[in-house]
């Protein structure tokens, strides 16, 4: 009976999903309880599949990002970012 429990909580461990909070998603929640972004675009980037993108379209849209700026958080910039040394 203890191997049945031990199987299934290494199971239950090995298909648990990341706990830790998704920062991009925590930032996007600051930025709406502060009015930078509405209710409405905090829900498009908590559907959103790339959250990060999401949210910088948004900011940039708003002038908060310049073109510099989002082009280094984009990965659709056609850019790549600088490797860290």
């Amino acid at each position: 009976m203890k191997t049945f429990f031990a199987v299934c909580l290494l199971m239950t461990s090995a298909f648990a999903t990341d706990t830790k909070p998704d920062r991009t998603l925590e930032l996007a929640r600051i930025l709406a309880q502060k009015g930078t972004i509405s209710a409405i675009e905090l829900a498009r980037i908590e559907s959103a599949t790339d959250k990060l993108d999401m949210l910088a379209q948004l900011l940039r849209d708003k002038g908060v990002l310049s073109a510099d700026d989002y082009a280094r958080v984009s990965d659709k910039s056609g850019q790549t970012k600088p490797q860290a040394k």
